[in-house]
Formats: structure tokens, sequence, C-alpha cells
């Protein structure tokens, strides 16, 4: 593994400055989120505070149907009470990561350069991703590394249904990744030398938030990468 600097491009700045615009209104996704949470919630309460009415009248012959009712419009403003506050302490925290991000991209920005890290790699695990089929890919630099690439072109292929093996990404053992140093967003990476297989060897069964990040360094020995990622 080495790694320079470069001058960052024109594409490059543009696609940093894409990321500090903002989103929708905050409002507007809070409300949305508030909305969501509150109605499932609420239905899920309803359900069970009905189905155990139903299951007092037929057992015990007990009618309790203005309890449920009450109970349930209770529950609901209990429910939407306590969505409120979850949503907006999410919201809290979620403001917090957006301002750290924002800042080292400005970092990124104001210094004009990015870190090209060319690695040298000698094996490939071409691993599925189980709800869409495309691919990501762990490529070994030695006994205790290697390094995670998405094919995203073969995330968009498997959702139209179309082969996600024909996309253009072949892995090779060199690469040549461009990586903005403050913030760690990849630009891009490039494979050139050997082509490794990139036929699917198993499927990611680790929950989602376990898995590595496109571009991340994965400091886990090669012989525990399936186990890590509960390769099935």
């Amino acid at each position: 593994m080495e790694v320079t600097a470069a001058a960052m491009t024109d594409q490059e700045r543009a696609a940093l400055e894409t990321l500090l615009r903002p989103g929708k209104s905050r409002l507007r996704r809070m409300g949305g989120e508030w909305v969501v949470a509150t109605s499932s919630t609420s239905l899920l309460a309803a359900l069970l505070f009905a189905l155990a009415g139903w299951l007092l009248r037929k057992l015990a012959g007990i009618d309790v149907g203005d309890y449920v009712s009450l109970a349930i419009v209770v529950c609901a403003l209990l429910s939407a009470l306590i969505c409120a506050v979850y949503v907006f302490r999410h919201d809290r925290s979620r403001q917090r990561i957006r301002a750290q991000s924002d800042q080292r991209c400005r970092a990124d920005l104001a210094a004009g350069q990015v870190s090209e890290e060319r690695y040298a790699l000698d094996a490939i695990k071409s691993l599925q991703n189980p709800e869409h089929g495309g691919s990501i890919y762990l490529l070994r630099i030695d006994a205790q590394r290697c390094l995670a690439v998405y094919d995203y072109e073969s995330h968009d292929l498997a959702m139209r249904a179309a082969d996600p093996l024909s996309g253009a990404m072949t892995p090779a053992n060199r690469a040549l990744l461009r990586r903005a140093p403050a913030s760690g967003y990849v630009f891009a990476i490039e494979f050139s030398g050997a082509p490794f297989d990139k036929t699917p060897q198993g499927e990611l069964a680790a929950p989602p938030e376990r898995w590595p990040e496109h571009g991340q360094l994965c400091e886990v020995p090669w012989d525990r990468v399936e186990r890590w990622l509960q390769v099935t």
C-alpha cells in the first residue's frame, strides 16, 4: 500500500459540493417520520386491544367494547407523543453527524487535495448483497488487511433484473483509489493488472450495519473474514 497526495480535480470538487447541498426541509422530514412511526405503532396497538377484547368476549363472556375503544384512543395519543420525542431526538443526533460530515467536506475543499492510495492485492472474496444481488468485493492486501469495494453498477443491474456480472468493474491485482483525506469520501477506484474472477462466492448474512463501507480498509484476518460477515 502506497499513499501520495494529488491535486483535486474539478469533478471531484463538484462531487464534494453536491454533498454539502441541503436536503429536504428538516420539518418536512421529521413530520414524515413522525406520521409513519405513529401510524404503525397505533395500528399495532389497535389490533392488539381489539384481539384482547374479542378473546374476553369469546372466552369469558365479558363485553369490554367501550373500554377497548377508549384504550385505543389513549394508546394512540401516547404513541403520538412518544414518537414525537423519538423523532426529535433522532433528528438532533442526525444533525450533529451531518454537521461533522459537512465540516470535514469543507476542510477537503479548502485543502484542494486528494489521497491517491495504491494497493497490491493477491486474493478476492466476491460476495452478494442478499437483498438485491449486487456484488461487494473484499480484496486481500495481506494476511491481516483487506480492501472493501462496492460494485454499485452490479447493484443497479440486479435491481433491473439484468445480469449483475455484466458491469464494467473487474477487480484486479492492482488498484488506485482516490479519496478525500478529511471526509474519507471515495471519488473513484481503478483496477489494473491481472483480473480476478468476480463470480459470487457467497452471500452476506450479517446485518447491513456490520458491513464494511465502500473503500474501507478492513483490519480483519483473511481467514476470519467469512465468519466476520457471516457468509453463507
